[in-house]
């Protein structure tokens, strides 16, 4: 214990007698208390700022009457709009609506079309059309808007429902009253046409009925499709595995390309050995012309040989090159060139060996043999050695290249491709994602669309009801029945029946503002960038361990160790002071707040220390990889919920789940033990990190020693 004291004492000593290790130690602290200040500050409240999201709304209705009064609800909604300031709903004509979407002026559009009042009244009558307006969204400016944007969209739905009921409540109100008034003119014929009202009030409520019975059904339709492509998955994992298969099969043709290519080569030269012992053996044929028959017939014979062996390797070359071209997927530069000169050569070397058999057979028969023969043969191999020669040149500067480097392309683009099998396997899940979500939401307007047939069918059961009680009553009774039940205020009815049922709310856990609702993740993932930092700056290794008369490795690990918690306590405290005096986010409990922050800043600095002395920059790159997992998959932001299951299987185990939980029962408010309970959870990942570095750490050193060493051989990294 006490050389693991006289280490931390040494490490303050050199920080603090340093300007400079002082200096870089500060901005060690600051740095991740701004990375949490500037989130939280920047997610700080969102929601009330929605009026600056433009919204352009076009009202082409041009109106209708009913019951002799004029109507038009698309004015009715703009003038709603016009006292609603959650949005920025901007009054623009049509065109103006649309080019806006367009160019990304606004975020989106709603048309109120020119028929719109007559096809919201069309319930009267018997041709029922149902009344549409259209809506326009612009997904690609932001990826938070369409949400923003489709709530202030409900918000025109539901006041023109809201308008809809009141003022068809409005207007049977007033007919039914104005019936009766006439009742006491003549009770007979005066209850009769209320009836005839009744039924034709109840006979419009069936026709809604049945009109939302068919939205029902086209709305399961709807989601039966979904489900039927939610279905449809590409095998991702099998297109990928058949992409390594074939990246090995280039890589054995690789081999084997390299292989043929050297045959290629050893041909070559065999072809211009033979053509250089035929050259010296013309030039022996001019020495002998003056000798005896046989011996010039024998040095002829001895120029015919290479020749006939260089016309046999030429001829094999040629069709391993044909084979070649025959076979790739694309030209290769100077293939083809390379061919039609080994052609050529092979043709000229035909000859040659003939015009030699000729001669021949004429000095067998006693005739002499022409010097001018001699020279065309000459001739003709020199020709055939240039040629060669130029094979030779096209096939190492040219072909060789074009064949090699054709094999590189086809690796590429089988890397690319498998790239492009990940990203799709990314983009499936989004589209999973977001049919699984409009499936949800085809599920509550179903809902909804029952209850409100339930509603229809309660109300025609009233209006049934009403209307045989008047039909089986005596005149006098059924005065008295329509004058209780018709004299009421048209407008006391139609505010009652535009909304039936209020809302209170009764908010659990309060939350001020979302900036400090998103606190406790960004706080723990600054702390956990801290501790990243830590590794990256500070060294883990004790270089001068002489120094304190030898340290077993187990006091080299907490000695040094001391500092990096030293560091990281700060860290959190800072950061965690910051938030509550700086930003001044809600917070029902500061301290324990704070005393979670340095809880979790103790284990994030432990956990990251012991990886890095213990695997080297392996175990960096594996902190950095788990705090990318966790980002994503930690209920921080999303519910964990609604994340695939990966993350949800994941989720009990991470260190993140355990502090983003211990904050929030700070800020929002305690429950029961869920607090400590969160933080004993924590511990685990501190028995984790001493088991791996004071027991594990041992066997692992040799294999990180290894590599460090292997990864310096590199000369890049290390």
């Amino acid at each position: 214990m006490k050389k693991i004291w006289e280490v931390y004492k040494r490490d303050l000593k050199k920080i603090c007698h340093n300007l400079f290790a002082a200096i870089i130690t500060i901005g060690i602290i600051i740095i991740p208390a701004l990375y949490a200040w500037f989130n939280i500050n920047s997610n700080w409240d969102p929601y009330s700022n929605t009026n600056g999201i433009k919204i352009a709304v076009a009202n082409m209705d041009k109106g209708t009457e009913i019951a002799g009064a004029k109507l038009n609800v698309g004015g009715m909604i703009v003038d709603q709009l016009a006292n609603n300031h959650q949005i920025g709903w901007q009054f623009v004509d049509e065109e103006q609506a649309l080019h806006g979407v367009d160019d990304s002026e606004y975020y989106a559009a709603v048309i109120i079309p020119e028929d719109f009042s007559e096809d919201m009244l069309s319930i009267t009558h018997l041709d029922i059309k149902q009344p549409v307006i259209d809506y326009y969204v612009n997904e690609k400016k932001n990826a938070i808007a369409p949400k923003i944007t489709n709530s202030g969209v409900n918000t025109v739905q539901l006041q023109v429902n809201e308008a809809f009921i009141e003022t068809a409540s409005s207007v049977l109100s007033t007919v039914i009253r104005d019936a009766s008034n006439e009742i006491q003119d003549n009770s007979s014929e005066t209850t009769g046409k209320v009836v005839s009202t009744l039924n034709d009030a109840k006979s419009s409520l069936e026709s809604y009925q049945t009109l939302l019975l068919s939205i029902t059904a086209s709305t399961k339709a709807l989601d039966n499709s979904l489900a039927a492509v939610d279905s449809l998955h590409l095998d991702t994992d099998a297109i990928q595995s058949d992409l390594n298969a074939a990246a090995n099969d280039v890589n054995d043709t690789d081999y084997t390309l390299q292989a043929l290519l050297n045959s290629l080569t050893t041909v070559m030269g065999s072809i211009s050995n033979q053509i250089g012992q035929a050259q010296v053996a013309v030039s022996d044929v001019e020495t002998d012309l003056e000798g005896n028959r046989d011996g010039v017939v024998a040095t002829l014979q001895a120029v015919v040989d290479p020749l006939q062996k260089t016309e046999s390797l030429d001829s094999s070359l040629l069709q391993s090159l044909q084979k070649i071209q025959d076979a790739l997927p694309v030209q290769v530069f100077g293939l083809q060139d390379m061919i039609d000169r080994v052609s050529d050569n092979d043709n000229r070397l035909i000859d040659t060996i003939n015009n030699l058999n000729d001669s021949i057979e004429s000095v067998q028969d006693g005739e002499s043999l022409p010097a001018r023969t001699i020279d065309s043969v000459q001739e003709a191999l020199s020709t055939i050695a240039d040629t060669q020669n130029d094979v030779i040149d096209l096939f190492q500067n040219q072909v060789r290249d074009g064949l090699l480097g054709l094999n590189d392309t086809i690796n590429d683009k089988l890397v690319q491709a498998s790239g492009l099998v990940d990203g799709f396997a990314n983009f499936q899940q989004g589209i999973d994602g977001a049919i699984s979500a409009t499936r949800g939401t085809l599920e509550q307007s179903t809902i909804a669309l029952d209850q409100s047939r339930d509603l229809l069918g309660q109300a025609i059961d009233k209006l049934n009801k009403i209307i045989d009680e008047i039909q089986n009553s005596t005149a006098d009774e059924s005065l008295k029945k329509l004058a209780d039940l018709l004299d009421r205020d048209p407008a006391l009815i139609s505010a009652f029946m535009k909304q039936p049922v209020s809302l209170n709310q009764h908010s659990v856990y309060k939350i001020e503002n979302y900036g400090s609702g998103m606190a406790p993740f960004y706080t723990t993932l600054a702390l956990w960038v801290g501790a990243l930092v830590n590794v990256a700056i500070l060294k883990t290794k004790i270089k001068d361990e002489e120094e304190f008369g030898g340290l077993t490795p187990t006091q080299a690990y907490l000695g040094r160790y001391l500092i990096f918690m030293t560091v990281s306590v700060l860290q959190a405290l800072v950061i965690c002071l910051g938030d509550l005096y700086l930003l001044h986010i809600q917070c029902e409990n500061p301290g324990l707040f704070i005393f979670a922050g340095v809880a979790t800043a103790v284990t994030f600095s432990l956990l990251m220390y012991t990886l890095t002395i213990s695997f080297g920059d392996v175990g960096k790159a594996l902190a950095v990889v788990l705090m990318v997992i966790q980002v994503a998959g930690s209920g921080g932001t999303f519910p964990i919920e609604t994340l695939p299951e990966f993350y949800q299987k994941l989720y009990p185990f991470f260190p993140f789940n355990f502090a983003i939980n211990a904050m929030r029962e700070c800020v929002g408010g305690m429950y029961g033990n869920y607090y400590w309970m969160a933080l004993s959870r924590m511990i685990w990942w501190i028995l984790v990190s001493l088991l791996i570095g004071l027991v594990l750490r041992k066997p692992i050193i040799k294999m990180k020693d290894y590599i460090e060493e292997k990864v310096e051989e590199t000369g890049l990294m290390g």
